[in-house]
């Protein structure tokens, strides 16, 4: 069974190095046959000559159709390892709902999901660390990327918040693309706030208040919520937790 590695992050975070970082450090092991997922909307890059080696590597399309569906090529039989990038201009809570399905459709073993964190966005755009911080919640390892010219105090505080409301995923820094140990990111530990992907159906904690100005419509006065914030929906289908257009975000300002 192929080990799935899900790379979450925003379009322009560099998660295309990163990816070939850890695809060479699986090779460094064991050569091995390698699938790389990556959604037909995203923007090109140099590096995807680099990623695309058949036999070896091979590089597959995937889209999301009527951002409720996820449709891809096949995976190569001989398969070991499959790279999933999501759409980094969209929701990724939309995603990762479909995910579970797919995982189960190519009978994948999920080892890790990564989040890479584009520091540079979040220190200019303060709204964007919403959509982040959503990502993170889902991660099992946060990889915080592009750091330059970004305060060191900014940094400290980003992890600090983390760390003082215990979140189980580990942080770890990349410089020039890469990671200080690819063979920790890569190792399959699940160390996640959400259970989408636990077969274990947790409850919803009944202490936890829901932040923010959330009025639903008279007809649908009731919440339908499950053990995820981000996964909970009213009647209405409308999400509890909002998170920022993150598209918006990484438009440059005129």
């Amino acid at each position: 069974m192929p080990s799935l590695y899900i790379i979450l992050g925003a379009a322009g975070s560099g998660r295309r190095e990163i990816l070939l970082n850890l695809v060479e450090t699986i090779n460094q092991d064991e050569p091995s046959t390698v699938a790389l997922f990556i959604n037909r909307n995203e923007p090109s890059s140099p590096l995807d000559k680099r990623l695309h080696l058949p036999p070896k590597h091979h590089c597959l399309d995937w889209e999301f159709q009527d951002n409720s569906k996820i449709v891809s090529d096949s995976i190569p039989s001989s398969t070991s390892a499959v790279f999933f990038l999501t759409e980094g201009q969209t929701n990724p809570v939309d995603q990762i709902e479909d995910l579970k399905s797919w995982i189960m459709q190519n009978n994948l073993d999920l080892a890790r999901i990564i989040a890479v964190v584009n520091c540079q966005l979040c220190y200019h755009q303060p709204a964007a660390r919403a959509w982040f911080q959503c990502c993170i919640h889902f991660a099992d390892i946060v990889l915080l990327n592009k750091r330059s010219d970004v305060p060191n105090q900014w940094v400290k505080a980003f992890l600090d918040s983390y760390e003082k409301d215990r979140y189980p995923c580990l942080f770890h820094y990349v410089k020039k693309g890469k990671v200080n140990l690819p063979e920790i990111v890569l190792f399959p530990e699940a160390r996640r706030l959400s259970l989408i992907f636990d077969d274990l159906e947790a409850p919803f904690p009944s202490d936890i208040e829901i932040e923010g100005n959330l009025h639903p419509d008279k007809e649908n006065n009731e919440l339908n919520l499950d053990s995820d914030l981000y996964l909970a929906r009213y009647p209405n289908g409308r999400r509890v937790k909002r998170i920022p257009d993150i598209k918006s975000l990484l438009q440059p300002k005129s």
